[in-house]
């Protein structure tokens, strides 16, 4: 849960400006404190977030830093230069034992730019302080119930909320950023033991995409409708680069890829095409598409210059484009470097209906591609991979494609459940295809189904520094696999994703019962964050909506 606590602070600054330019230069704004129930070990995850805004009408830029005191203990969050109307997205982190936390936030040492009259100087406000109790209820400040664990009567555990985007950090398999719809951007340090929300100041709450820079891993990006956010402190501190790509979409969550230098190009898929930023992200170029969604993206495992994209139908979208997969070389930074792959005489690739939802996936030399047709061309579900065959069509290398059977345990996706592809960048034998479920190929053959898992797979990670360390994001959170994904464990315990559709409370045992999109229904004991599931309320077999 969330609290928004609008709190301001004045910076003075030279005697040379007038009071009306000056007034309310820099401010902090959306401040909040999100704070879980102790743990059984007496730990409280705490959240402190909020906004550095300049509001200044001059030609003013932050050049220092915040300082967030709490209890006597000050840390540093340096940020980038603000222009006029600029913000900075601050979160602190941490677990503590303590129960009342004093808090004070500032800004320190700022320079004044382009004014004759600038000078660089240390303000003398007075700064922002707020103080919590974590152990009670307070006015303005919401306190985390959880669940942070949901378990069934025998003890086994339930999914929690539905995680969509994953970016782990090139350094640590261990170290990873999740977000989804309408559960902002959060972090684990240590394979999901301890998870903490770091975009609780965001003016939005929806992230459809989060990438790494690996040339510079603590520089993180996250899309979210409208909104291009930039971190260079691993997430702690956060500006806001471009307003401009209105809606980051591919048929599992966006996809946000982060080019080789020198050129380190981005792209965005968005419901109107592909967008690429040779820029760092400011300004964007839709060079694929035109009211074509991107279904999926990727780059050549091989060959960061070349990069594979599916254009997918979304009603009430109309593809500009013939639905289908494309091939983009030489950086794929225009138009003119896209086209689309057609396979060659011996084997070429399927007529694929209009309303179909298509991915491509590519390994070593072999790629991949599925669709899923909707109703009204009775759910058509096909999967093809390349062979050894290539030729030359219009100038253009082509391969040979060869359709693969779908087992009867992989073969269960209607035209609202997606199934994207995905291989692993080791081997073109490992290939996943999901959807509701989870299924894996080990050997180029017909993908088995992996049992256990939540329903509704929709984002798959490899950890670059360990290849066998794979996450995999679905409805029930995130689990992790260390063998290659042939196994999976849970570790969104404390991941406080749940999307609650309905509530109710009693005079008696439990306190609180509530339904969750695609998880059941609960119940709180108002004693412990881990909550236990109880039948009669919204059932988890895709009711998305009921009263308990």
């Amino acid at each position: 849960m969330r609290s928004f606590l609008a709190a301001f602070v004045l910076i003075c600054l030279s005697p040379g400006f007038s009071h009306a330019q000056l007034r309310q230069s820099f401010t902090i704004e959306t401040f909040s404190v999100n704070s879980t129930l102790a743990d059984p070990a007496g730990n409280r995850h705490v959240a402190i977030s909020f906004r550095v805004v300049n509001h200044s009408t001059l030609p003013i830029f932050i050049s220092k830093q915040a300082v967030v005191t709490v209890n006597q203990a000050p840390t540093r969050f340096p940020f980038p230069n603000l222009p006029t109307g600029g913000a900075a997205f601050i979160s602190d982190v941490f677990a503590t034992k303590a129960t009342t936390l004093d808090i004070s936030i500032s800004v320190e040492n700022y320079s004044v730019v382009n004014a004759p009259e600038a000078k660089l100087q240390t303000p003398a406000a007075s700064p922002f302080t707020y103080t919590a109790h974590l152990d009670q209820p307070e006015t303005n400040r919401w306190q985390s119930i959880g669940p942070s664990k949901f378990v069934e009567a025998d003890n086994s555990v339930l999914g929690l909320g539905r995680v969509t985007t994953i970016a782990i950090d090139p350094r640590s398999p261990d170290t990873l950023y999740v977000g989804a719809r309408g559960s902002g951007i959060w972090k684990t340090t240590d394979a999901g033991v301890n998870w903490f929300p770091i975009s609780d100041s965001f003016p939005s709450v929806h992230i459809d995409a989060i990438a790494i820079d690996p040339a510079n891993p603590n520089r993180v990006l996250a899309a979210a409708p409208a909104n291009f956010f930039e971190s260079f402190d691993a997430g702690n501190t956060w500006t806001l680069l471009s307003t401009q790509v209105a809606q980051p979409w591919g048929s599992d969550g966006a996809a946000l890829l982060v080019g080789p230098a020198p050129a380190s190009a981005l792209y965005l898929s968005s419901l109107d095409g592909l967008y690429v930023s040779t820029n760092g992200g400011h300004q964007w170029s839709l060079v694929l598409g035109g009211s074509s969604p991107i279904g999926s993206l990727q780059f050549n495992t091989n060959d960061h210059s070349t990069l594979y994209a599916s254009i997918a139908a979304s009603n009430p979208v109309s593809p500009a484009i013939p639905v289908g997969v494309y091939i983009g070389l030489n950086g794929a930074l225009t138009s003119d470097s896209w086209h689309q792959l057609h396979g060659c005489p011996s084997g070429p690739l399927p007529a694929i209906p209009s309303s179909s939802r298509v991915w491509i996936a590519q390994s070593g030399q072999t790629l991949w591609m599925s669709f899923l047709a909707g109703l009204a061309d009775n759910s058509v579900r096909q999967l093809w991979r390349t062979t050894g065959t290539t030729c030359q069509a219009a100038g253009f290398t082509e391969n040979s494609w060869v359709q693969i059977p779908i087992s009867s345990g992989c073969d269960q996706e209607t035209k609202d459940n997606s199934s994207f592809l995905f291989m692993h960048p080791d081997s073109a034998n490992i290939v996943f295809k999901a959807g509701r479920v989870l299924c894996r190929t080990n050997g180029g053959g017909s993908p088995e189904l992996i049992p256990g898992l939540h329903d509704d797979q929709h984002s798959i990670a490899v950890a670059p520094s360990n290849h066998s360390v794979l996450y995999l994001g679905n409805d029930g959170g995130i689990v992790r696999s260390d063998d290659l994904g042939a196994h999976w464990h849970s570790v969104e315990e404390g991941l406080a994703v749940s999307e609650e559709l309905a509530q109710d409370t009693g005079s008696g045992t439990p306190f609180l019962i509530t339904g969750m999109q695609d998880n059941g229904s609960g119940t709180w004991d108002a004693v412990s964050s881990v909550w236990n599931s109880v039948s009669g309320g919204v059932s988890g077999g895709g009711q998305e909506s009921g009263r308990v």
